[in-house]
């Protein structure tokens, strides 16, 4: 594993992930991620600050984890995932994993996770054709959010911020979900 190049990154400003969604995230520990993409794939870049990093082997968001909640469209749902509405755990030591109301099938590549300094990187793949977008332009809308979670040595979390939502939804419905805009 590597850091992620700042060839393909360097020029995109990271966001801060500082909303809080349930817990409380430890004094020290931040999240910021940035968005990329191409005609083929949707890019994802998450650094997570948070020492020392915990995974119990337990449910992915009781790790130290980065959720991705993704739709190929910006429609806000309240209640289910629509076709179109995916949710992806990332773990800093393992594979992604669809999370559950997830209806999309199809390939997920999580590039990177490397440790660095009192924290981590993950990047992640997602093919525009597992979200069902055959043509993605500059100005399109998709609905879209991101969290960190941070744990404790017996798996338990401790809090979770994000950059929209706030309400700890996020993985049964989009309603709270923010709004990227392809650039």
């Amino acid at each position: 594993m590597q850091t992620p190049s700042a060839n393909c990154w360097g020029s995109i400003a990271y966001t801060a992930m500082n909303n809080p969604s349930t817990g409380t995230v430890p004094a020290g520990s931040s999240g910021e991620f940035k968005v990329a993409w191409s005609a083929q794939d949707l890019y994802v870049l998450a650094y997570v600050q948070s020492w020392p990093l915990y995974n119990a082997g337990a449910t992915a968001f009781k790790d130290d984890n980065v959720e991705f909640y993704v739709a190929g469209d910006d429609t806000k749902l309240s209640g289910a995932y629509g076709p179109a509405d995916c949710h992806y755990n990332v773990p800093y030591t393992d594979a992604e994993s669809a999370g559950a109301g997830c209806q999309i099938t199809g390939p997920v590549t999580a590039v990177t996770k490397t440790v660095q300094g009192v924290g981590y990187y993950d990047e992640l793949i997602v093919p525009w054709s597992t979200l069902r977008v055959s043509a993605p332009a500059k100005g399109q809308q998709y609905s879209f959010t991101i969290a960190y979670d941070i744990p404790n040595s017996s798996g338990t979390r401790l809090g979770q911020d994000e950059w929209a939502g706030g309400a700890n939804n996020n993985a049964s419905e989009t309603l709270d979900w923010g709004t990227i805009t392809l650039q």
